[in-house]
């Protein structure tokens, strides 16, 4: 696999209003976006779901095209929510990837996201984020190593990346209190919530 097929890809809710603020919300946003990567209609590669808009870097299958994977996405999240007024923008901008550097640009600028809002300390303290501890992501495309770059350098992978990674299990029918419990980092001491299993990618 190379980077010709994959996408920076950003789109905003209808007249950027905050649905994502409510987790019940952003629950069946990560149901969905999960669902079809089940069904291996993408590979996703980092995100960062905002109150207002998500970033995301996917690869589609090579029998799909980049708008008919979003489609799955939005459409799918539009669904779930059941809303009395639309959930998404109708379009989206996207941007094709490169190189590792292209892919280092815009996975630092998914991080930083939360940051510039001021929803986190860092994107790793985002829960919405993929640089928080136990989200399932797929490798990067193409080779077996990368250049020291970003958030792969500050969590130590700017060597050969990993063929091994931790899930975390989002319950999606649990309250808002036990969700948080849940998007601790299961190897910390004392931490409640699902079991991180290792599994192959």
């Amino acid at each position: 696999m190379d980077f010709s097929r994959t996408f920076f890809v950003t789109t905003t809710t209808y007249k950027r209003y905050p649905y994502f603020a409510d987790l019940t919300k952003a629950r069946r946003f990560f149901r969905v976006l999960y669902h079809y990567r089940g069904e291996g209609k993408y590979l996703v590669h980092a995100f960062v779901l905002m109150p207002d808009h998500l970033h995301l870097i996917l690869t589609p299958s090579p029998t799909l095209s980049l708008e008919r994977a979003v489609q799955f996405i939005k459409g799918g999240s539009s669904f779930q929510m059941r809303l009395p007024a639309k959930l998404w923008q109708p379009s989206f901008t996207n941007h094709r990837v490169r190189d590792y550097a292209d892919y280092g640009s815009h996975l630092g600028y998914i991080e930083r996201n939360p940051v510039k809002s001021r929803l986190a300390e860092a994107g790793a303290k985002h829960p919405l984020c993929s640089a928080y501890p136990g989200w399932k992501l797929d490798v990067v495309p193409t080779g077996a190593e990368a250049p020291c770059f970003s958030g792969f350098a500050r969590r130590g992978l700017n060597r050969a990346l990993p063929q091994r990674v931790h899930v975390l299990r989002v319950p999606f029918k649990c309250s808002h209190s036990q969700i948080r419990k849940a998007f601790a980092p299961p190897w910390k001491s004392g931490a409640s919530g699902p079991r991180s299993e290792p599994v192959n990618i």
